[in-house]
């Protein structure tokens, strides 16, 4: 792994102005990240101009069916409540 200078005494451009400033005042700039920018030129991005991240999570990882229902009343199954009675499944006359 190369070591680098600090950069404390040395000197650099803004890469948008042009000015001569110090290295360490060097800054990525908020709309233009590539570019390298003195504190006069820096400018912020609006968070309403970052993209945003737009996909909503609709199923779920490993489902499960719901084993608890009410709706078939005490001790039965919503099959065995709505089909009593009535011979749906063959074998009656």
């Amino acid at each position: 792994m190369p070591s680098y200078a600090s950069g404390r005494h040395a000197w650099a451009r803004c890469q948008r102005c042009g000015d001569r400033i110090r290295y360490t005042q060097l800054r990525k700039d908020g709309h233009n990240p590539e570019l390298l920018v003195g504190p006069c030129c820096y400018d912020i991005a609006h968070p309403t101009e970052k993209p945003f991240k737009a996909d909503d999570a609709v199923a779920l990882k490993r489902p499960s069916p719901d084993t608890d229902d009410d709706s078939a009343g005490a001790g039965g199954t919503l099959a065995a409540t709505l089909f009593t009675g009535v011979n749906y499944f063959g074998g009656g006359t």
